[in-house]
């Protein structure tokens, strides 16, 4: 027996309880009754009131120094595998740990008192856990384990009503749903909207208390504004670490704030992972808002055609042929946004949500209820490519999003060339009317002799070669990168793609410029 103690000695004493001679059978069976009756007093204690009483470092659950409350659920006890009795298998001793670990938690983080009435298994407890000579087994039969768990779903039960009924766990897992996840759409578009104009500045000069104000303007504009005060308090905004080349918008972000005990569930890691997805879900938002905007300042594009001349006073039409080939463009973009989103909004998180709600209504612990989670979120990261199989198609994406970003700059660029164009034939229009009627021909004087002014209202017939050699570069970068970003599916035969990959077939066509 040696220096052997708790558990392990317990272990050897059972090895020599299996000696042939009667004897000493007998003899090692009255040393296990008195060896197991510490044992079995720690398991009551721990179990009822969970406490933790082992002075001589006996027990196989151990209490780790200097735990927070925040992460006292999954750091502050584990077991000793060299000190678990053979007696006890290791789903039993882990439903011990749960048990005492969710009285502390319930006593310590969520400040409960009363978490069942367990004097009527106290005399239960005397008979279950004791040595059994009868089997030889120290008491793991049917007895023992029948008792472990009676106590551990009492607990369990008390723990989960106290954190979906007390502190509202179900409601602010909705919560980061709707916000993080951005369920909530109209609150997300006034965000957007409303924070445009300061997220286009560079990221260093973005003010967080500026964002945080329209944070709060975005919630009242829109149905959020009926939330619990509760649940919105936990809704930040958070600026991420940036270089001096970025812009506010990438380094935008929400954050959703809770205390302990959430934080079981709401874990650093749990956080880590919404804050990846919100920003893949944010970059797209915007790309799709870029391309919304585009499309309401190039629709009044059509009305400077007839007022573009050029240095001949010849009506340009081939521009027209341009701007539509730009809003041909725009289109296919804002299919393949469309269709990429709707695969994100409905066929990852709504169809992950709906599995997760199913977990959640059959968790009947803690344990159960994170694991659920943290399965949730590992199925929303791999589908919504973020996984570490999926980096080389995100970073496809990534391309095709910048690309956009582009277009955008372009088509902002070619509008106001046209703007300042019109407005320059407008005006020379008018001062040629003021002239005439003073009885002068058109504008006569020095300005019909200066040649920078007599062609003021000209539009260069170079800018429409170049916009059409910009166009095209775009659209055959377009054309690539999409290309590129499909035939990469099937480099991840774990997500099921099908779906997506038909419907942006059904509204990609490389030919389109052609016809």
């Amino acid at each position: 027996v040696g220096r052997l103690k708790g558990g392990a000695l317990i272990n050897r004493l059972l090895d020599l309880a299996k000696h042939g001679d009667p004897y000493v059978k007998n003899l090692v069976e009255g040393i296990l009754r008195k060896v197991c009756k510490p044992l079995f007093s720690m398991i009551s204690r721990w179990m009822f009131e969970g406490d933790l009483h082992d002075p001589c470092g006996e027990f196989f659950i151990q209490e780790e120094p200097n735990v927070s409350l925040d992460v006292l659920w999954h750091e502050g006890y584990s077991l000793r595998g060299e000190m678990i009795p053979v007696v006890i298998s290791d789903s039993l001793a882990r439903t011990i740990l749960r048990t005492g670990k969710s009285i502390n938690f319930l006593k310590r983080c969520c400040s409960v008192k009363e978490w069942g009435d367990f004097h009527a298994l106290s005399r239960e407890a005397e008979a279950s856990l004791q040595f059994q000579q009868s089997d030889g087994s120290g008491g793991t039969g049917s007895s023992i384990e029948a008792f472990v768990h009676k106590v551990a779903k009492r607990v369990d039960s008390t723990l989960m009503h106290t954190l979906f009924y007390s502190f509202r766990c179900g409601d602010h897992l909705q919560a980061v749903k709707r916000y993080l996840l951005l369920g909530q759409g109209d609150f997300i578009q006034q965000l957007m909207d409303l924070s445009g104009e300061d997220l286009n500045e560079k990221a260093g000069v973005v003010s967080a208390y500026q964002l945080g104000s329209t944070l709060e303007t975005a919630i009242r504009s829109s149905v959020v504004q009926f939330d619990d005060p509760e649940i919105l308090n936990c809704l930040q905004v958070e600026m991420m670490p940036h270089t001096g080349d970025e812009y506010g918008w990438d380094v935008f972000s929400l954050n959703y704030v809770v205390q302990s005990p959430l934080t079981c569930v709401f874990t650093q890691e749990a956080m880590k992972k919404y804050l990846r997805v919100f920003n893949f879900l944010w970059r797209l938002k915007r790309v799709e808002h870029a391309l919304s905007s585009m499309w309401q300042s190039m629709k009044p594009s059509v009305q400077f055609f007839d007022r573009v001349r050029n240095e001949k006073s010849e009506s340009v039409t081939g521009i027209k042929d341009e701007v539509r080939r730009c809003h041909c463009v725009r289109n296919e973009m804002s299919q393949f946004c469309m269709n990429l989103q709707y695969y994100i909004m409905f066929e990852v998180l709504e169809e992950s949500w709906t599995e997760f709600e199913a977990k959640i209504k059959n968790a009947s612990d803690l344990d159960t209820l994170i694991l659920a989670h943290e399965t949730y979120l590992n199925n929303i990261v791999e589908k919504a490519f973020l996984g570490e199989k999926s980096q080389q198609l995100v970073r496809q994406l990534s391309l095709v999003f910048d690309l956009i970003m582009r277009f955008q700059g372009f088509s902002g660029r070619t509008k106001e060339i046209l703007q300042e164009a019109s407005s320059k034939r407008r005006l020379r229009a008018l001062r040629a009317e003021v002239e005439t009627a003073q009885g002068h021909w058109g504008v006569g004087g020095d300005e019909a002799e200066d040649g920078d002014e007599a062609d003021i209202d000209c539009f260069p017939e170079r800018f429409l070669y170049s916009t059409r050699y910009e166009l095209d570069a775009i659209i055959g970068d377009y054309r690539v990168l999409v290309d590129g970003f499909l035939k990469l599916f099937s480099t991840v035969p774990h997500i099921d793609l099908g779906s997506l990959e038909q419907k942006i077939n059904l509204h990609y066509d490389p030919q389109y410029e052609d016809n």
